[in-house]
């Protein structure tokens, strides 16, 4: 499967399939360079699977699937830290360590991609707070942070490593209406400034007209457009 250099995803024939389950079959499409792409689907359609899948979480079986300049048929699981150094996932539960700091939360994520300079990292970490405006927070544990600026620091985390691709799963699950808006405000503006693809599941379909973007439908055990 030949791809071209603005191609980031690029799925053919594919299946996802989970403990011999097969959740999605036949999935068939691409995404480009610095789109900005909606997943929809009702829960339990194996929108959240297909997220897992191409960050390298469920293993490949079937089909041709690029992501990036990485075939997910054929990386070896030792590898795949470099598949999630150009790809970021957000997750709807944001997977924080509530005990830390949110400092601590992304100096771990910078150390743990061999990050040394501690002038740099002391600088973007300071960058990507000030990009969700949670600078003045830095110091604070994370339990003491609302729901909307928890799932702040989870993009602020994402986009650390200035990504190629973020993928986000519900990332507004959690999220009243007007942090919802204000989450999708804030990917929108990194797609714009970073030229970032960002490929998302949502259920707040208000959320599709206010930002315009690309739908895929997650329906039927598989993907259509």
């Amino acid at each position: 499967m030949s791809t071209s250099n603005n191609t980031v995803i690029q799925l053919q024939d594919v299946d996802i399939v989970q403990e011999q389950n097969v959740i999605l079959s036949d999935v068939n499409f691409i995404i480009g360079q610095a789109e900005f792409v909606y997943l929809v689907g009702d829960s339990g359609a194996g929108k959240s699977s297909l997220m897992k899948y191409l960050f390298g979480v469920i293993p490949h079986t079937k089909g041709k699937a690029q992501v990036l300049d990485f075939d997910l048929a054929s990386i070896p699981y030792q590898e795949k830290y470099k598949l999630r150094r150009n790809v970021s996932m957000i997750f709807q539960d944001f997977k924080l360590f509530e005990r830390w700091t949110v400092y601590k939360n992304l100096l771990f994520v910078l150390k743990a991609t061999d990050w040394t300079d501690g002038t740099a990292i002391e600088q973007r970490i300071n960058e990507v707070l000030e990009a969700v405006d949670l600078l003045k927070k830095r110091e604070r544990p994370v339990y003491e942070l609302s729901g909307g600026e928890q799932q702040k620091l989870s993009i602020a985390r994402a986009i650390l490593n200035k990504p190629q691709l973020i993928l986000a799963d519900e990332p507004t699950g959690n999220l009243h209406k007007d942090a919802a808006e204000s989450t999708i405000r804030l990917l929108f503006d990194i797609l714009q400034e970073e030229k970032t693809t960002i490929f998302l599941t949502t259920h707040h379909h208000n959320i599709l007209t206010k930002f315009p973007g690309r739908k895929l439908l997650c329906e039927e055990g598989t993907i259509s457009e």
